[in-house]
C-alpha cells in the first residue's frame, strides 16, 4: 500500500502530516490521530475559543496523521480505484471522502461542509454501468399497468 499512501498524503497534504498504515484498526476503515505532543480536537476548539475571547488569534493547527486499515473493504476498494486511475475525480472524491469521515468520526470540524456535500451528492449519482443496468433491469415497465401483491391480513 505505499504508493496508496503517498498518493493520499499528497492530495490531502493540507489536512493531514502523514499517511500511514495503522496495525490497530480492526473495523475501521481510517482515523485520525494527533502525535505525541498534538492536540486533541475538543483541546483545539478550546484553545481557539479561549484566544477569540481575549482577543488573540490561535494559529496553533497541527495536522493528524491518517492511518488506514489495509483490510477494510473500502480501502481495498480505494487501491483499487487507485491502481486503475490516480487522476480520475471520482477517486479523488472517494479518497477525501475517506478523511471527511475519518475527522467528523473523530471530532474534527469540517473545514468545507459545502465540498464535503458535493462530493457525497457526486458519488450518490456515480454508479458503475453494471449496477444502473441492474436498477434498470428490477423497475417495472409503464405499460405492464400496477403490481399486483398478495397481502396477508393478520387479527
Amino acid at each position: 500500500y505505499e504508493q496508496l499512501t503517498n498518493w493520499l498524503k499528497n492530495l490531502l497534504s493540507s489536512n493531514v502530516e502523514a499517511v500511514q498504515i495503522s496495525n490497530r484498526l480492526t473495523e475501521s476503515p481510517a482515523v485520525l490521530v494527533q502525535g505525541q505532543f498534538g492536540m486533541s480536537p475538543t483541546m483545539e476548539r478550546f484553545m481557539r475559543a479561549q484566544a477569540s475571547t481575549t482577543g488573540r488569534d490561535f494559529s496553533m493547527r497541527m495536522k493528524p496523521t491518517l492511518e488506514i486499515n489495509p483490510t477494510h473493504p473500502i480501502i481495498k476498494t480505494l487501491d483499487a480505484k487507485f491502481r486503475d486511475d490516480k487522476h480520475d475525480k471520482n477517486n479523488q472524491d472517494y479518497a477525501k471522502l475517506l478523511y471527511d469521515v475519518a475527522a467528523m468520526a473523530g471530532g474534527y470540524n469540517i473545514e468545507d461542509p459545502n465540498a464535503l456535500a458535493t462530493r457525497i451528492m457526486s458519488l450518490m449519482d456515480y454508479a458503475p454501468a453494471d449496477e444502473t443496468k441492474k436498477n434498470a433491469e428490477h423497475q417495472p415497465k409503464d405499460d405492464d399497468g400496477p403490481e399486483v401483491v398478495d397481502a396477508e391480513v393478520v387479527s
